[in-house]
């Protein structure tokens, strides 16, 4: 470990040294030259600034983000065909949204500041980046979707949208605001954005289990009512200076408030066949909720142009925040006593990061950037369990305080190279360090990761017009697990309470306790992706994109039946394990396309978008025939169509989403099968004017019953779970200056 750690410093030292040579030998051979602008594909059908391929990044621009018509950045990457959709409804790319990194302006967000959930009237452009690459960062194995919020070039008296969602089963509100004040003479600039959100769900549905053997009625039938909420807070405050003619520093800062929770009434109506696999309460009131409030994110960005040509740039942030974790449960039963059980989880948590990045500089035909990276993340963890009044006995069997730390250290060094009209590289090397440790009094833990990993980049232009790019990947990537995954404290389901060793029994696979791992090592992988973005006509474009991704020291969660130290009796555990190695692969077809440029009758405002999405995987470590990774659906399917009414400020729009039937299998070998799911949304746009528009959207039509079958092989247990989805109808009104 010594040697290799030796190494690695030796290595990032030579970097480092590269980087120094050629700073000088720029600074002496190319006193007069500045950057070249950033080769840049437009994608057809797209006004200059909407949708285009820059560097090697999909570019979705701030004239796209500005017609969108929707309320959040989110249905936006719904409609655009690079994007990949889990049955869940998870945001991903090549078919691993658990492996896509989310960022705002670069930097991981603040706690309880979801990027994705932002006003594209807030947004300047969202980048998607396939794989992972010296200047973006190793944490990415799939790709990362960075949203980079609206510069202060310019005054903004105020843009501000709204939206009321219904029926009574989902009612949501949404309110977004933002105003940039701007003096032309000194160039100092102040701007304010605000979100709010308020929802309110609820949600119906009933569970079936067989014990023994299949066939038959039911052991065991239930019904819950679940009711959700959702309440959020963001205000962002920017303050921008101009130093003197070029330097520039903004100071940001963010406050955030949120608080997310659910809670689930259960009646159960057991079957006089009942099993002692399934002996559980005859009711059951379970909630959870979490909470932070407040969350504060202050970060400062400087930059300044060098005489050699190029930008320094620094970037600080620093992040404190406190939040809430609790899981609560009643029990009560025909003939014994009601249970009461709450776990929670109190986090103070400080997260500082710096960034030094010297970029645009040229040596001859290369455009460089290297980089240095630090940060330093600090948390405190109060766990308790109560039954009850009572403290529970998991606090006098684990300690109640855990302290968790990490810190990351990475260099990297980047030269953009075109080689010729037609042809350009983009080569790095990043070198990372990070260590994550768990102390919980008398059990220590850590996970440690060192990388030299280098990054290569291929894009291949032909013709003068650069209607067409195609892009080659090689890249290296990683995911550290949470130190909160290391923990090796338990957290028991509300619906199975323990009172004590003795008296701990009853669990089941559908309501298991919860532990981490202390032996859990960091994932790496290798990634290749071929990518092609074409314009076929004068508006139409189709999109392809290959991607194959080796993974080792996969991580993932699975569910055992243990010996474990809280209970005289074996108990159903789920905890995170490594499961050796995996390998996925995804095939993902996109067009945009406008009947016109085919059919001349046909009218120029129709425009037809769409999306196949193949993924598939397989883990060295569990049975097959399908042991693929979790959340990744093997085929999805979505279709849009958008048509202006001639003679009217009228925009028609539907859009569409398949996800078929499918099985999943874990590494515990239970099977798991999942109905078709198909959702529509209709919505009309009416535009007063080109900076006030009025939308009415009814989305999930039509309302279907969607069916989920587990089947655990090893103990004779099947469940049926049956659950509603409804339409739900929306009104959006934006304005803008």
């Amino acid at each position: 470990m010594a040697a290799q750690a030796v190494g690695l410093k030796l290595r990032l030292g030579l970097a480092l040294v590269w980087a120094a040579t050629l700073t000088s030998a720029t600074a002496c051979a190319a006193q007069e030259v500045q950057p070249q602008p950033l080769d840049k594909v437009e994608i057809a059908g797209q006004a200059a600034g909407e949708r285009s391929v820059v560097a090697g990044k999909l570019v979705l621009g701030r004239g796209l983000l500005a017609r969108s018509n929707v309320a959040t950045v989110r249905e936006v990457l719904l409609r655009d065909p690079a994007v990949s959709v889990s049955a869940n409804g998870r945001i991903g790319l090549m078919g691993l949204p658990g492996y896509t990194e989310v960022l705002l302006d670069g930097d991981p967000p603040p706690l309880g500041l979801n990027p994705l959930s932002l006003p594209p009237a807030q947004v300047e452009r969202i980048e998607i980046v396939r794989g992972s690459s010296a200047d973006t960062g190793l944490g990415a194995i799939a790709g990362t979707i960075n949203v980079v919020r609206r510069s202060q070039r310019r005054a903004l008296p105020l843009d501000w949208s709204a939206e009321l969602g219904a029926p009574a089963y989902n009612q949501s509100a949404r309110v977004s605001g933002q105003t940039v004040w701007k003096d032309a003479d000194t160039g100092r600039s102040l701007s304010l954005a605000a979100n709010g959100l308020r929802s309110r769900t609820v949600e119906r549905s009933a569970l079936q289990e067989w014990a023994g053997e299949l066939g038959g009625a039911p052991a065991w039938r239930s019904t819950s009512l679940s009711q959700g909420h959702h309440d959020n807070l963001n205000l962002s405050l920017r303050t921008g200076f101009q130093l003197d003619k070029e330097e520039t520093l903004q100071l940001s800062t963010d406050l955030l408030s949120a608080d997310v929770g659910n809670s689930t009434h259960t009646l159960g109506m057991p079957d006089s066949n009942l099993g002692a696999a399934l002996v559980r309460p005859s009711e059951s009131i379970s909630r959870w909720r979490w909470r932070t409030s407040p969350s504060f994110s202050q970060s400062l960005d400087w930059e300044r142009p060098t005489e050699q040509g190029g930008v320094w740039a620094l970037r600080a942030v620093l992040t404190r925040d406190h939040s809430l974790l609790e899981t609560s449960g009643v029990a009560r039963w025909g003939t014994e006593p009601e249970q009461a059980l709450t776990n929670q989880e109190r986090n103070r948590r400080t997260h500082a990061s710096v960034r030094l990045v010297r970029r645009g500089w040229v040596l001859g035909d290369h455009k460089l950037q290297t980089g240095l990276e630090a940060q330093h993340e600090r948390k405190r963890q109060h766990l308790t369990t109560a039954d009850g009044l009572e403290a529970s006995f998991i606090d006098r069997l684990f300690s109640p305080t855990a302290t968790a730390r990490s810190q990351d250290l990475g260099a990297w060094l980047q030269d953009d190279w075109p080689v010729n009209e037609d042809l350009s590289l983009k080569l790095g090397l990043r070198g990372v360090n990070r260590l994550n440790r768990l102390d919980e009094g008398a059990a220590q833990s850590k996970a440690q990761l060192r990388l030299l990993a280098p990054s290569l980049s291929v894009t291949w232009m032909p013709g003068e017009e650069g209607n067409h790019a195609l892009t080659l990947s090689l890249s290296r990537g990683y995911k550290l697990p949470p130190a909160q995954r290391l923990n090796v404290r338990p957290r028991l389901d509300p619906t199975t309470p323990c009172q004590s060793r003795e008296a701990c029994g009853g669990s089941r696979p559908q309501a298991p306790d919860r532990a981490g791992n202390p032996a859990l090592q960091p994932e790496r992988s290798w990634g290749l992706d071929l990518t092609l973005e074409s314009n076929v006509r004068e508006h139409s474009a189709v999109s392809l994109g290959l991607a194959v991704r080796w993974i080792d020291q996969l991580i993932g969660d699975v569910t055992r039946l243990e010996s474990v130290l809280w209970s005289t009796e074996q108990r159903w555990v789920t905890r995170p394990v490594n499961l050796g190695r995996a390998r996925s692969h995804a095939v993902n077809v996109g067009v945009s396309l406008v009947p016109r440029d085919w059919w001349a009758e046909v009218p120029k405002s129709l425009e037809l978008t769409g999306a196949l999405n193949w993924a598939g995987s397989t883990v060295s470590t569990v049975p097959g025939p399908y042991n693929r990774l979790p959340d990744q659906t093997p085929f999805s399917a979505r279709l849009s169509a958008k048509y202006v009414a001639q003679g009217m400020p009228l925009e028609w729009r539907i859009d569409g989403l398949l996800h078929p039937s499918n099985w999943w299998q874990d590494a515990a070998g239970m099977l798991r099968h999942v109905s078709v799911k198909r959702a529509w949304s209709l919505s009309g746009t009416w535009s007063f004017s080109l900076k006030q528009q009025l939308a009415l959207k009814a989305s999930s039509l039509p309302g279907q019953t969607l069916r989920t079958d587990s089947y655990w092989p090893s103990d004779g247990l099947r469940t049926l779970e049956e659950s509603r989805m409804r339409p739900e109808i929306s009104i959006f009104w934006s304005s803008r200056q």
